[in-house]
């Protein structure tokens, strides 16, 4: 619909996008965010959507495998926009994290 674009916008750690992410996760949550896009906002809610939609596209098995950052991301934003600082971040928080 005219206006759904902007409406259904990027919101959330992971970006949440497009009317049809809204719809299922509104549908698992119990909570209306097609009406209430703007909730994604919440810092309670944006850390949410990026754990659902990490599950809900069966991400863990994927990271479990050892695949690559580009390879997660590839699941996540085809385009991989922000790849190379994506991958200075997992670096980063590697040898932090594994030392």
């Amino acid at each position: 619909e005219s206006g759904d674009g902007w409406k259904y916008r990027g919101r959330g750690v992971i970006q949440c996008t497009l009317k049809y992410n809204y719809a299922q996760a509104s549908k698992d949550w119990d909570i209306d965010l097609l009406s209430n896009p703007d909730l994604l906002s919440q810092p309670d809610l944006a850390i949410r959507s990026g754990c659902w939609y990490w599950w809900k596209n069966g991400l863990n098995k994927l990271a479990d495998a050892n695949a690559s950052v580009s390879q997660i991301t590839s699941k996540i934003n085809p385009a991989k926009l922000g790849l190379k600082e994506r991958e200075e971040y997992y670096r980063k928080a590697s040898s932090i994290l594994f030392a």
